[in-house]
């Protein structure tokens, strides 16, 4: 069995919590990046797991844009979803208000792996919009490793029963 995990990953944080999540992965897994150019045949992929991080309450519009495009060929794996989020909102809502109904029915698991802002990789309207979200004016990063675990132990769970 073979998974993709497929980030958007404006600053970094979303692709270390996708690179935390496959260590934990039982299968073969490559880790595919929206920003940069990459083949879109998923025929050799079993299990294809998307990471967004979310800024007021909407996901990253490259990851929206790309499951639109390809819905139809995602539809037919295992499929999942992680958000990077400091956000309270609900992991179901967020997910179930950004993307198409024909996507969410098919999400076998969803989870919030935690968040990171580094003020160094901010621009100057960023920093601005960020201390007025998080009241904070430094860095801050948590990974919610127990989270990634449950999430890694839900997927390798796919890949038995799929054997």
């Amino acid at each position: 069995m073979k998974t993709v995990i497929i980030v958007s990953s404006r600053h970094g944080f979303t692709e270390k919590a996708a690179e935390k999540l496959s260590e934990k992965l039982n299968s073969l897994v490559d880790i595919k990046s929206l920003d940069k150019n990459f083949e879109r045949d998923f025929s050799e992929y079993h299990n294809i797991i998307f990471g967004s991080p979310v800024y007021g309450g909407k996901l990253r519009p490259l990851t929206v844009k790309f499951i639109k495009e390809n819905i139809e060929q995602l539809n037919t794996k295992n499929l999942g979803f992680f958000v990077c989020s400091k956000e309270n909102n609900n992991v179901e809502k967020i997910i179930a208000s950004n993307l198409p109904n024909a996507f969410t029915e098919q999400l076998k698991i969803k989870g919030e792996f935690g968040y990171g802002v580094n003020f160094d990789q901010l621009s100057g309207v960023e920093k601005v919009a960020t201390r007025i979200i998080m009241k904070k004016g430094e860095s801050e990063a948590i990974l919610k490793e127990d989270n990634i675990a449950e999430f890694a132990e839900k997927v390798n769970q796919f890949d038995l029963i799929s054997r």
